[in-house]
């Protein structure tokens, strides 16, 4: 007969909890400064995201043990002193910090809310992950050889190709599959965390912000916003002179034209009848001059900067002279072609701004025949759509006829009050051998693209005090040797001091930064065979050895009390 379970086989291990919570309590902000660099620093809204939380791979929970935090932090400052030593073996000449997060050449990012390469940011400022404007300090250009990440995201069929290590600011772990489909598990922007490209996987939500204007509200009425919709959509200037041309079938359209124009400019337009399009048209001489400022010809017009201090029911009017210019609405979808990337990608703005999810397309343009002439295509083409119910939505703020069909499906994404996301559909490396390109930024330390927000070049001396200080007390906890982690950190001090332009232009320090290149390879070295022993010791196990002697002895009391009741 199989013995008997004793009556509370768990009384044992009460003693042990009590004992781990004591000595957690009595660690304090300690141990909490450890569950942070584990998981990312808990944010409580959008302020608090102006400083970047850390940068992390797929963060452990805080139940890990003491040895794999300790493993955790070695990985980092071991890659962190690599770098480092690569830098300084160069001279500190081939950029002013060492960074191996980058992006490859014709990757758009925002500026100030323009558009420009990652290549030849024209632009002093960017946008960063809060959405506001934020200074440019340093352009970085170096040679990479080996592998980078295409991760493609819902919403647009753009993928970014970053460096592995390039960190990616995502809600994590927030959609789950079930059966054919994803289910969304929830998103709030306290589960913001930066995350290396390398570990987003399809689980994964990329954050883009939703980017508003903090001046002061431009002085615009309603007609004049849905004018400057129907500029950008169908008008050019020419001098004094502006045209909008539609075709001769829009009738009701040319009339809601003529009568907008007479109640900004207060004067009537003229009306010219061709054999396939209809221009209406009007002058003056200093007022007109308020359209130069979205831009000339199909592929130069952007939207201006101050459509985004706007309210938002000017926003709308916009939007209804834009899309009843170039936009079709379908029975699924409401769809925008330009066939400006600058235009397109400052819709993407507003759009998110008002919180409505939409997909961005570049599609290449086919010749056509037009009245028997061959028209060439000199570029791509950008589609806006939004469907479900995006599109409903969008439809009811400008007054458009739209209800969609039954086969319209809910969107994907998800909409907070500060940030739009978006899913990471697929992930894979892919070889590149190729310059690529980062920036720092002030403040922040982010920018954007229009996939969401990425972190700037971080400053690897500075990282690397910081990994070697915060290993200190974790060592310490499982008496492992904590000196080398002090040296680490009193030698930092010095690299921030011979790392400035001024220093590396003298010519004075190369001697200087060739020793300490070797230096940081002897830390490197050592990190890599305290790593190494680590993993090969045994498992730590805090209070387990008292937990089995416990249960022993109550198991033995037990035989013995059966023993004599025979």
């Amino acid at each position: 007969m199989p013995p008997r379970l004793p009556s509370n086989p768990l009384t044992p291990l009460r003693g042990i909890i009590k004992e781990s919570r004591q000595r957690i309590e009595k660690a304090g902000s300690d141990i909490r400064s450890v569950g942070d660099e584990l998981r990312g620093f808990s944010l409580t809204g959008h302020q608090a995201l102006t400083t970047a939380p850390v940068v992390g791979d797929k963060p452990p929970s805080y139940g890990v043990s003491d040895k794999n935090t300790l493993l955790y932090q070695l990985d980092h400052l071991m890659s962190v002193l690599k770098q480092l030593e690569t830098h300084l073996s160069e001279g500190c000449k081939i950029m002013g910090a060492p960074c191996d997060c980058c992006l490859v050449p014709g990757t758009t990012i925002y500026s100030n809310p323009s558009i420009t390469s990652i290549e030849n940011p024209g632009s002093t400022q960017v946008l960063s992950h809060t959405g506001r404007k934020q200074t440019i300090s340093q352009h970085f250009k170096r040679k990479h050889e080996g592998v980078i990440q295409e991760i493609k995201f819902g919403y647009t069929n753009i993928p970014l190709k970053v460096t592995p290590e390039h960190p990616i600011l995502v809600a994590r772990e927030v959609r789950r599959r079930q059966k054919d489909r994803w289910r969304k598990l929830g998103i709030e922007d306290t589960q913001l965390q930066w995350v290396e490209a390398k570990y987003l996987s399809n689980r994964d939500f990329i954050a883009f912000p939703r980017v508003s204007n903090s001046t002061k509200e431009a002085e615009v009425s309603f007609d004049m916003a849905e004018l400057l919709g129907w500029y950008i959509a169908e008008g050019s200037k020419t001098g004094n002179r502006i045209t909008f041309s539609l075709g001769k079938h829009e009738t009701v359209y040319i009339e809601h034209l003529r009568q907008l124009i007479c109640r900004v400019f207060d004067t009537e337009p003229k009306i010219y009848t061709k054999p396939t399009v209809v221009h209406v048209c009007f002058t003056d001489k200093e007022r007109t001059k308020f359209f130069e400022q979205v831009g000339h010809g199909a592929r130069r017009k952007r939207l201006p900067s101050f459509i985004f201090s706007l309210p938002e029911e000017k926003k709308s009017a916009f939007l209804k002279g834009l899309i009843s210019g170039d936009g079709h609405v379908g029975k699924f979808s409401i769809v925008y072609t330009t066939t400006s990337i600058e235009l397109a990608y400052g819709l993407r703005l507003l759009l998110f701004n008002l919180g409505l999810l939409h997909g961005l397309s570049e599609r290449k343009i086919d010749k056509s025949i037009l009245n028997g002439r061959e028209i060439l295509p000199n570029g791509p083409r950008y589609d806006i759509c939004l469907a479900g119910d995006s599109a409903r939505v969008l439809a009811d703020k400008v007054g458009i006829d739209y209800v969609g069909g039954k086969r319209t499906v809910g969107n994907h994404g998800w909409v907070t009050t500060n940030y739009v996301y978006l899913p990471v559909n697929s992930n894979r490396s892919i070889p590149y051998i190729g310059a690529v390109y980062n920036l720092s930024v002030e403040e922040d330390e982010s920018y954007l693209t229009i996939h969401g927000a990425l972190h700037n070049c971080g400053k690897h001396a500075l990282e690397a005090r910081t990994y070697a200080m915060e290993t200190i007390s974790i060592a310490a906890r499982i008496g492992k040797e904590t000196s080398i982690y002090q040296d680490i950190a009193s030698w930092v001090p010095l690299i921030e001091e011979i790392d400035t332009p001024e220093k590396v232009m003298s010519g004075e320090y190369d001697e200087t930064y060739r020793k300490e290149s070797g230096t940081a390879s002897k830390f490197r070295k050592k990190v890599q065979s305290m790593i190494t022993a680590l993993k090969e010791s045994e498992e730590d196990c805090p209070g387990c050895d008292e937990m089995r002697e416990t249960i022993g002895a109550f198991i033995e009391k037990k035989k013995k009390g059966r023993g004599g009741e025979r």
